[in-house]
């Protein structure tokens, strides 16, 4: 079978490779012949150069399917594409235009292409053809590749290079960019867990690209066709990364050729070398020339020398949506897209800039202070890479987006963001990976390496990549400088190794380097937040999403290193050595490290999934010495790492070790299991290899030298064996008692030789993890606040218990309010719940072992209120920079009432210093709570709501678009009167900064009551088993005094586990909604699967909409052979007797009349099972019963068509 399978692979390798078609030629650039009139704008550090049949190859393109077609399903156009390593890969071709189809018609001549690689899913390319050649951008893991003329009039001969090989210096004096205070980021908090495994839409945008006539005159261009065929080239390049990191894609407009000017004399535009007098006419420029409705998004392309581009606009916002300018100041489009267009379209998407810190003048009013989350000038698309000096973390950008500019773009362009409703959606058949974070939260030692980890499964398949990035957004700070808040960790390339990160980077630590100013350890106590973002690099439609996560750093303990050996030793295999560290209070709170694990590092392996870590020492304490055994392996290079159990925090000898092999005599043994985790009640097992050293080969002899841990038995497999045969220690866990710990000495020795010790550490644990039962809220209990507190009974052998909150008992997708991993019993949500709401929660108890089961489902409602939000809409009033002004925005409330709970939704403003400002809410009667005072320091602008039930207490940044706890309880006002006029006021008390007040929302709820749901009828349904009967009003039946049948929702809790509950004929599950007068018109039934006699049920809550319900209630289910069989025909059972029935030994059948064709038996128990079977011959059969015991049974005869059942006893 493995023979064909491989001959099968071969044989369609070579068929794809006899059906490619190669157009590309390896060649040598000493063989290329310049024209007199070319020059060459690109000359990277490396590439190679290949020749190409252009017209060759534009010919065979002609066949290509076009992408998202019907013939894309059909129809593979394969093509070799060269590679910056010399060689050609095999790729799959479609038409992909980035035009749309009027203007694409009027220049045939201008093409776009996608291609995917047939070896490497996660590699595509997007190409473009056209009268100024063929350029390329492949995108893979290890980064982006161009492929581009070599010089700007010949398309014959190409350069293929890595993008990171070609870095000019286009820019270098000028400011990178400008974003003016209409497109400064709203920072949102947005939740991408909640997309997990949907499907990814890929958003399509119509691009209006205008240039100005310095742009559209250069040597390379002078015509609309050229200009035309650059565009495409861009945005090629532009989609390439949107696509893989936003599933977004530009498309050029059908009058983009109104918008290219060849003569500055006659365009629209002045100042055309001055990208920031450029960029606040643009959309007014577009829309003079081609319907505003007819394009998302507008840019302009010139050539200008006072900045490398600059935004003041925002994606399908009528008034400014044109207003982005990128100036190409050269015939390079190499860097221009990565380093400028892509930025400036970021900040058009509401991206802001990620660098903390620039040392260039003027790039303060640049400072973004809630995205400034890369140290120094940022190595990111938002970031300024290679503009800072002294600051510089790179000398360019790389080509992807930080974490923190991807939130702030799929906020602006998902869920229903304007942004979003104007884009056309396509589903792409992707899915987003599905993210698995750390649950526990650790405090590491100051100065101490750490790693972080997580993981992701995608189930398309897709190749994953990984990033870890700190998402602090703290002071500006010089690169390698520390304090509280401000970032202190670069971002590095996503990669198929990123799930695990090494800070600073392995290299680092292995070297016991840390001057690295990009990677700095904190050296004070702080909090550390990071995020971790999986990408499923998906061709069609990139899937991206990520999750946080917290760490704090203390002063009170570390640095946590090794003392030795710390620098080069000479060892030899089997010599014991004493490894010392220093603990540095890591083992006391709040680090609260107990145990340590030890490890040999061979060719500088740090992972654990390293084969080359060899664990030494597993789970011993952290008391600052163990003795280990040097492994059996001669090298140069060897290691001894030191990493945190249970922790994350690690160090690492400085300089390698020496390990030679030994010159007398002697033994040798090792495990990988220096640690053991059993099970109960499982066996544990130790494999154990020997060796004998310096030509020993006679008997090793194997003992135990220690007391076993309580309730344990230990054996070896083979007491005695030869240098060199394994040997197994097995340990028997079933009579010990709840957890256990503890360590086995195993001795091995040779007669007239040392012995040799291993110990190992043994954790034995408890299985009883199921039963849990749940305590508050109570099931079925009314009137819960929005910030609960949940309480279950602890389990002995849990480690952690998961539980999970839900508006709906499928506990799935959206209806999923929160999964969180605990040590505690108790827990309370982070998340305020909606009101008068029915939420279901549940709880199990996990250890090292695996998870109980789920608790029974809980259903609780939340209080009900009537209420409502009062909305200001937009506004912009003037926060003046001189004297001490007071400024207001009133909401009108007409409606009569008493108010039961104030909460503020929103509050939206710009302001330069946030220290300067006091917030009151007033209520229409005059009465005042003070929101909050003189907060934030020199921190900027608004964005913040606030409600006395937040889970989180009034804290700095409040830009991010959170819920606090104001200074002073909302529940003031409980009791006022809500009609009347309710005031913001935002008082000033600092002259010299300014700003707006721009938006106020405010939610006011009264109490209501309510006339709860009742139970009119919940009857048993009684069924014979095999049967489907449908569920009536006659027997199940809710009613309300204010609320019709239509308006009666059951929700399926728990589903029938005998049998199916159907809908209109359609299986149902838990989570499924019906109403009681979907059950009233017959479209409720229960079929059962069983055949079996038993009962069942299924349970419910029933709602009505408006606050009132009915808790969790069971419908009784009741399987019986004396029930009516709705599939038998009774005239059949009729002329069928038993006798005698009851019996004590054997029975006889007599089939008369219609019976006789029943032509086989068989006899169940009540359960179903099979006990006898045969055949009924010539109308009377005797069945003996002796093999029975006494009790109750079932007969069944058939004849394949008709099944009857009787029942008889056994006495």
């Amino acid at each position: 079978m493995i023979k064909n399978l491989f001959n099968l692979t071969l044989f369609l390798f070579i068929v794809l490779h006899v059906n490619a078609q190669s157009f590309w030629k390896k060649s040598d650039e000493s063989g290329f012949q310049l024209r007199s009139a070319e020059s060459r704008s690109i000359i990277p550090d490396k590439y190679q150069t290949f020749t190409l049949d252009f017209q060759g190859l534009k010919t065979y393109l002609a066949n290509a399917p076009l992408e998202m077609s019907d013939a894309k399903k059909s129809e593979t156009l394969l093509l070799e594409i060269p590679m910056p390593n010399g060689k050609t890969e095999l790729f799959k071709v479609y038409e992909s235009p980035v035009m749309e189809s009027e203007i694409s018609a009027r220049y045939p001549d201008i093409k776009s292409y996608k291609a995917y690689s047939l070896s490497d899913k996660s590699k595509n390319m997007r190409f473009a053809l056209s009268i100024n050649g063929f350029h390329g951008s492949i995108m893979s893991l290890s980064g982006e590749t161009y492929i581009d003329p070599y010089s700007s009039e010949n398309i014959q001969d190409y350069m293929v290079y890595d993008v990171k090989d070609h870095n000019p210096d286009t820019y270098k004096g000028v400011n990178l960019c400008g974003v003016e205070d209409e497109s400064r980021p709203e920072i949102h908090h947005f939740n991408p867990t909640l997309r997990n495994a949907e499907e990814v839409e890929l958003r399509t945008y119509r691009l209006a690209l205008a240039c100005t006539g310095e742009w559209g005159r250069v040597t390379r261009r002078g015509t609309k066709e050229k200009c035309l065929a650059d565009m495409n080239t861009m945005i090629n390049r532009l989609n390439i990364i949107y696509e893989r990191e936003m599933a977004i894609r530009y498309i050029i407009i059908n009058d983009n050729d109104k918008l290219i000017f060849l003569d500055p004399a006659t365009d629209p535009y002045e100042n055309s070398n001055e990208g920031k007098k450029l960029v606040g006419v643009n959309t007014s420029k577009l829309n003079a020339i081609i319907p505003s409705t007819s394009y998302d998004i507008g840019h302009l392309l010139s050539i200008c020398f006072d900045i490398g581009g600059v935004v003041s606009g925002r994606l399908c916002n009528a008034s400014n949506k044109g207003n982005g300018v990128t100036c190409n100041n050269d015939n390079d489009l190499s860097r221009i897209v990565t380093r400028v267009l892509a930025h400036e379209i970021g900040h058009q998407l509401t991206a802001g800039h990620v660098w903390n810190n620039c040392d260039f003048d003027g790039e303060e009013a640049q400072f973004h202070q809630g995205s400034a989350v890369e140290p120094g000038s940022g190595s990111t698309i938002m970031g300024y890479a290679g503009t800072c000096g002294v600051d510089n973390v790179v000398s360019a950008e790389d080509d992807y987006f930080n974490v923190r500019s991807l939130e702030q773009m799929y906020e602006a362009t998902t869920n229903n963001a304007q942004a979003y409703l104007c884009a056309t959606k396509i589903q792409s058949g992707n899915h987003y990976p599905v993210i698995t974070m750390p649950s526990k939260t650790y405090v590491i030692p100051i100065s101490t390496p750490f790693e972080l980890s997580a993981k992701a499964t995608d189930e398309d398949g897709d190749n994953l990549t990984y990033c870890w990035e700190q998402s602090d957004t703290g002071e500006t700070v010089p690169l390698g400088s520390q304090s509280a808040s401000a970032p202190l960790f670069r971002s590095f390339k996503p990669s198929a190794t990123g799930d695990v990160r090494f800070f600073p980077r392995a290299a680092n630590i292995l070297s016991g380097s840390f001057t690295d100013k990009t990677e700095v350890l904190p050296n004070n106590s702080r909090d550390l937040n990071f995020r971790f973002t999986v990408r499923d690099n998906n061709a069609a439609a990139g899937g991206v999403i990520w999750g946080d996560y917290k760490i704090s750093s203390s002063a009170q303990a570390g640095p946590f290193k090794i003392t030795y050996p710390e620098i080069d030793v000479k060892f030899q295999i089997g010599q014991q050595v004493n490894v010392t560290w220093a603990v540095a209070n890591t083992d006391k709170a709040p680090v609260n490290c107990k145990m340590v694990n030890i490890y040999g590092s061979f060719s500088a392996a740090i992972r654990n999934d390293d084969p080359n870590l060899v664990p030494l020492a597993l789970n011993v304490p952290n008391d600052g010495s163990q003795e280990v055994y040097i492994p059996n392996k001669v090298s140069n290079f060897f290691r001894v790492i030191i990493k945190a159990a249970d922790h994350i925090f690690l160090t690492s000898s400085k300089i390698p070790s020496k390990i030679e092999a030994p010159t007398t005599p002697g033994i040798f043994f090792e495990t990988q299991q220096n640690y053991v985790k059993i099970c109960q009640p499982t066996e544990g097992k130790i494999d154990f290899t020997t060796t004998g050293l310096a030509g020993f080969s006679d008997d090793i002899i194997f003992e135990v030298a220690s007391e076993l841990p309580l309730g344990t038995t230990a054996s070896f497999s083979n007491t005695t064996v030869k240098a060199g045969q394994p040997v197994s220690l097995i340990i028997n866990s079933v009579n010990v008692k709840g957890n256990q710990s503890g360590q086995i000495l195993v001795r091995a020795f040779a007669p007239g030789l040392d012995t040799m010790e291993r110990l190992i550490n043994i954790e034995i644990v408890g299985a009883n993890l199921s039963s849990l039962q749940t305590l508050l809220p109570e099931n079925g209990s009314s009137g819960v606040v929005a910030l609960p507190k949940f309480n279950w009974i602890k389990k002995v052998d849990a480690e952690t218990y998961e539980i999970q909150l839900s508006k709906s008992p499928d506990f799935a997708g959206n209806n999923l309010v929160v999964t969180k991993e605990t040590v505690d019993s108790t827990f309370t949500t982070p998340v305020i719940l909606d009101k008068s709401t029915i939420y279901y929660w549940r709880v199990r108890a996990k250890n090292n072992c695996g998870a109980g089961d789920w608790s029974r489902i809980s259903a609780f409602v939340t209080e009900a209120l009537s209420c409502n939000v009062y909305n200001s809409g937009v506004q912009s009033v003037n926060i003046s920079a001189s004297g001490t002004p007071s400024v207001e925005i009133s909401l009108q409330v007409f409606s009569d009432g008493t108010a039961s709970d104030v909460n503020v939704k929103l509050i939206k403003a710009e302001h330069a210093r946030l220290v300067d400002l006091v917030a009151y809410l007033v209520a229409p009667s005059g009465k005042e709570g003070l929101l909050w005072s003189r907060k934030c320091g020199t921190q900027q602008n608004l964005n913040l709501g606030l409600d006395d039930q937040s889970p989180d207490f009034f804290q700095c940044p409040i830009n991010t678009g959170k819920v606090y706890r104001p200074e002073s309880v909302l529940s003031a006002f409980n009791g006022e009167s809500i009609k009347g006029n309710w005031k913001l006021r935002i008082e000033d008390k600092q002259s010299g900064s300014g700003g707006r007040l721009q938006e106020f929302n405010l939610e006011i709820c009264s109490n209501i009551v309510l006339d709860q749901p009742y139970m009119v009828k919940n009857d048993t349904l009684k069924i014979h088993p095999g049967n489907k009967r449908t569920i009536t009003k006659e027997l199940l039946l809710a009613a309300d005094n204010n609320n019709s049948a239509s308006e009666l929702v059951y929700t399926l809790v728990y589903a029938p586990s005998s049998g199916i509950l159907t809908f209109n004929g359609n299986p149902i599950s838990a989570g499924a909604r019906f109403t009681q007068e979907e059950l009233n018109n017959a479209k409720i039934s229960f079929e059962d699967t069983s055949e079996a006699e038993g009962s069942d049920y299924f349970s419910f809550t029933v709602a009505d909409g408006q606050g009132g319900w009915i808790g969790i209630t069971s419908f009784n289910i009741l399987r019986d052979t004396d029930f009516v069989n709705a599939s038998v025909d009774y005239s059949i059972s009729q002329d069928i007797y038993v006798n005698p029935n009851p019996t004590s030994g054997d029975i006889q059948v007599i089939l008369t009349g219609k019976a006789i064709s029943l032509t086989n038996y068989a006899i169940t128990d009540i359960a179903g099972r099979r006990l006898l079977s045969g055949l009924l011959t010539n109308g009377k059969t005797d069945i003996s019963l002796n093999e029975l015991s006494n009790g109750i049974y079932l007969l069944r005869m058939f004849d394949g068509k008709t099944v009857i059942s009787k029942k008889i006893v056994k006495i």
